[in-house]
């Protein structure tokens, strides 16, 4: 058996080297092998390492041996980390994990010196009794994958090869990880959409196996928002229909275009449908539309109350008139996690063009680009633009109504802004759980900013006035979202004022749910932090803030609107700086009167910010997270992914309110104190030469919280801290009351237990802000009992 094996596998062997015989198809210097069980020393086999080791009397087999001393091998690697020691016996016992145990400990790497012939000693080694099978280190290609719909090629804007025409958006790439997901919403505000058209659904309608699965007509105030808009001078009708087919055509449909998020229709495993499409017919036949229908489709796509609850929102359309209710939309669609994406406009300027042009956090907003990937003359610029996409109409196909032949071309930036849309779907349908500044950074980071041959476009902090971020790659991005990329995010809790303003009046309104309404005297503080990144180095990471509905400290731009804001003001190689805005509020008379600070003290506003990059590794702290007075804790700094023994450890502490670390001199992993105050730890690690800091922050209570009773306590509640579900349970039978208050003593939730305390109540404190809590339980027979709970 074994001899039939060894020549069938040298048949592959040969079989490979004649079709690809070219010496660029395999590395040049390593062969896989696989040996049999035994031919390799236990030590090795078993061992914890996972790094090279030079082969000196590794192998058992005298002629293997042999042969690797003379063909020059220089090194042996496993190929992956061998399995715990105390999984090993036990996994014996099943066939299956029998198996992965004795690949684990048999598959190796052999780099060998770089003049050796890789086929041929692969020949040689598959001949050894002892052998499994030995091959090249392949290299394999990324698959472009491409639907079989039956214009695609002429959607260029998408994929093409033409010479010149080298703008495309890489979609073919971004497929291979997604074709979309019906868990996406997509709003497209327009003219309406023909769901009529073959490739939108050919009549079907807000039901079952639809494109465009619901919507209104705010036009006509119904629900039919069939897209009647008509050509008009140089004006392309079927203008809603036309960005509709760039997000959502069907997929793979052997008919018509095929949409960036539209799903897979044909496949072996069935259909996938893509990003459930709906319709909000916001302009009438000519495309003009109001105010109000905007902002009413605004919050009625994006709140979920309505029915609907969109993840991205796409506008393209728009004008030079501030309107403060579309702001006050777009503003709601943010506190609902809506991502908007919105057309710069097509006067060839930096005028301003709104909606794009309102607070930047809000909205991502989009240029338009030529074949060639250069700004198209007639999109607009400078000011808020974040990035470009395809506008140049020679690479746009798309659907159009039936009316209008079905299918044409597109321009302008209303072309570019649903390509954006249609790459934040795919994105969403990877993690939908993306926050939109979230997605808008993944956009921004994988944006193509090469400046061509005439090196027209000089980028300055990754941003160019022209071309914003760049021009969007949809396959970079995608492939961002995987490994080795590495998507993380943070909140910091404690800055220190950078400077203050003098006193001014701010007129603050609450319809945002936030604490001030009306006129007010107020001392504007600007807030900085520069944490560490803890996972990248040599500055190959992005950063960027979240905002809404993450961050406690308000903004600059938009702080009347009470709304989360965090932006990253500098990156470092090991660091990145934070920056948000707390007030001094006070009454708004001629003795102003302190009414507080809001909405923190700068040593208790929390940044949110989110990194993006390739990890080398990174330094974790693991040790308590609140420390009570007197109490000691102990901290352990766990350099990840680190290859080899850390070679210096350094301990740092500062209070949350302070700029400056202090040396506390410990150089181990290890560290213990007590603290008096909210304290953060920092830890830096040396391996490989990389020094790496870590974080933690420690908060401290003095006291000034209700404890439990110190005599025979009978409740508890676990975990505590907690992150999630937490559990009360009570040491006395009969029903209770579960009481839980916040820090104002006010109840935020309350639950009644009829059966016994001892039974435990469960509460979800996914929704509770960081910081303690009271939990107070009331007997039957009037007895209390109260402790304190801390939400992380």
């Amino acid at each position: 058996m074994r001899a039939i094996l060894s020549v069938i596998i040298l048949l592959v062997c040969v079989t490979l080297s004649n079709s690809q015989s070219k010496s660029d198809s395999f590395v040049p210097d390593e062969i896989v092998i696989r040996f049999a069980i035994g031919m390799v020393d236990t030590t090795f086999m078993f061992g914890n390492k996972s790094m090279t080791l030079v082969p000196k009397k590794l192998i058992r087999n005298a002629s293997l041996d042999s042969l690797l001393r003379n063909e020059t091998v220089i090194e042996m690697r496993k190929l992956v980390k061998s399995l715990p020691e105390t999984e090993k016996k036990s996994m014996e016992q099943s066939p299956r994990n029998k198996a992965l145990l004795d690949f684990s400990s048999s598959v190796m790497v052999l780099k060998v010196a770089n003049q050796t012939d890789i086929l041929a000693l692969c020949e040689k080694l598959n001949s050894i009794r002892g052998v499994v099978y030995a091959e090249p280190n392949w290299y394999s290609q990324i698959d472009n994958t491409t639907p079989n719909d039956s214009y695609f090629n002429a959607q260029k804007s998408l994929y093409n090869t033409e010479s010149g025409l080298e703008g495309h958006i890489n979609a073919t790439r971004a497929w291979d990880f997604t074709t979309g997901s019906v868990d996406v919403k997509v709003g497209i505000l327009d003219t309406g959409i023909d769901y009529h058209h073959e490739d939108l659904g050919n009549g079907l309608y807000g039901v079952t196996g639809a494109v465009v699965l619901g919507g209104h007509d705010y036009v006509n105030n119904d629900n039919d928002p069939d897209d009647d808009h008509i050509s008009s001078g140089n004006n392309l009708g079927s203008h809603g229909t036309r960005v509709t087919g760039i997000i959502g055509a069907r997929w793979n449909n052997s008919t018509g275009v095929a949409g960036i998020a539209g799903g897979l229709t044909l496949s072996p495993l069935g259909p996938k449908p893509g990003a459930r499409i709906y319709a909000f017919k916001i302009a009438n036949q000519n495309g003009s539309s109001t105010v109000t229908n905007m902002a009413t489709a605004i919050v009625e796509g994006a709140v979920p109350y309505y029915g609907i609850g969109c993840h991205i929102l796409n506008i393209s359309s728009g004008g030079n008139t501030y309107s403060e209710l579309m702001r006050d939309a777009i503003g709601m669609a943010n506190q609902f996690g809506t991502l908007i994406i919105a057309a710069k406009g097509n006067n060839g300027s930096t005028s301003v063009h709104y909606p794009a042009d309102y607070d930047k956090e809000w909205i991502l907003a989009v240029g338009a680009s030529t074949g060639d990937g250069t700004r198209y003359y007639e999109s607009n610029y400078g000011g808020g633009i974040d990035v470009v996409a395809p506008g140049y109409g020679g690479m746009i196909y798309t659907t159009a109504r039936v009316e209008d032949g079905s299918y044409g071309s597109f321009l302008n930036t209303s072309a570019a802004a649903p390509h954006v849309a249609g790459l934040a779907a795919l994105i969403k349908s990877i993690d939908i759980s993306l926050h939109p500044n979230d997605v808008e950074g993944i956009i921004k980071a994988s944006a193509d900013r090469t400046t061509g041959d005439d090196n027209q476009y000089d980028y300055v902090n990754e941003f160019h006035p022209e071309m914003g971020h760049g021009k969007i790659d949809a396959g970079k991005a995608l492939e961002m979202m995987h490994s080795p990329w590495q998507l993380t995010q943070h909140t910091w809790t404690g800055g220190s004022t950078f400077s203050t303003t003098g006193m001014y009046t701010m007129n603050f309104k609450n319809n945002r749910g936030g604490p001030l309404n009306g006129n007010y005297k107020v001392i504007r503080h600007t807030v900085r932090i520069t944490p560490g990144t803890t996972l990248y180095t040599d500055n190959e990471f992005y950063a960027w803030g979240r905002s809404v509905g993450a961050s406690s400290g308000w903004s600059n731009a938009s702080n009347n609107y009470q709304l989360g804001f965090t932006e990253v003001i500098g990156k470092g190689t090991q660091n990145v700086s934070l920056q948000t805005y707390v007030y001094k509020v006070y009454t708004n008379s001629s003795s102003p009167v302190f009414l507080g600070w809001y909405p923190s003290t700068p040593a208790n506003v929390v940044f949110a910010y989110s990194l993006l990059g390739r990890p080398e590794y990174n330094v974790v702290i693991n040790g308590p997270d609140l420390l009570e007075q007197g109490q000691q804790g102990t901290w352990i700094a766990s350099p990840i992914n680190c290859s080899a023994t850390p070679t210096v450890y350094q301990w740092y502490k500062k209070l949350f309110s302070s700029s400056s670390w202090t040396l506390v001199g410990n150089t181990t992993d290890t560290y213990s104190a007590t603290i008096s105050a909210n304290t953060n730890l920092r830890c830096d690690v040396t391996c490989n030469g990389v020094r790496k800091p870590g974080y933690k922050n420690v908060y401290y209570d003095n006291g000034q919280f209700l404890r439990v009773a110190e005599t025979n306590p009978v409740i508890s509640a676990h975990p505590n801290p907690t992150t999630g579900d937490v559990e009360i349970n009570s040491e006395i039978s009969g029903s209770i009351r579960i009481v839980v208050y916040n820090q104002l003593g006010q109840v935020i939730a309350e639950q009644r237990n009829s059966a016994s305390g001892k039974d435990g109540s469960i509460f979800k404190t996914q929704g509770w802000e960081q910081g303690f809590y009271i939990v107070r339980v009331f007997y039957e027979k009037g007895r209390t009992e109260q402790l304190k709970l801390y939400k992380q």
